[in-house]
């Protein structure tokens, strides 16, 4: 079986508003990138250890699972792992630009209608976080990177 390859490099930081439908609409240069590759559909999963989703393009979740079981190596053993290496079902953008995440997975990363939600371009995926929760993680990453550099 040939797999398709592909060159995705997602980069930047975006402030989105939940719509009160509980749709996200992604920035357009975001689906644009996808739709360059081929890719259609996203893949929401659990970002291990974070209140954060990731949205892997289906294509490449074989190469997501294997990227997580290398760097967590309990995720080869561990009856729970299956949070993360079985996804919630991959969904599509509408015409507009709109994702409609599954409700558990609004729920894990605090995703709320009318409040702002935060997308990381990493590498091949995306990372979706509640305002909240990023500024929580961010504020502590400051704090030990001022700790490290303090003598």
């Amino acid at each position: 079986m040939k797999v398709k390859q592909v060159s995705l490099s997602l980069v930047g930081k975006y402030e989105l508003t939940i719509l009160s439908d509980s749709r996200v609409i992604l920035p357009i240069g975001v689906i644009q990138q996808l739709r360059s590759q081929g890719i259609e559909r996203l893949i929401p999963s659990r970002l291990p250890g974070l209140k954060a989703l990731v949205l892997c393009p289906e294509i490449l979740w074989a190469q997501w699972t294997y990227k997580l079981k290398r760097s967590f190596p309990c995720l080869q053993t561990h009856s729970g792992a299956r949070s993360f290496l079985i996804p919630w079902k991959p969904i599509s953008w509408d015409s507009k630009g709109r994702i409609l995440l599954p409700r558990q997975a609004r729920e894990y990363a605090g995703i709320r209608p009318d409040h702002i939600a935060i997308i990381l371009g990493n590498g091949y995926c995306l990372e979706l976080w509640s305002e909240e929760e990023f500024n929580k993680i961010t504020q502590a990453c400051e704090v030990a990177l001022q700790r490290s550099i303090q003598p």
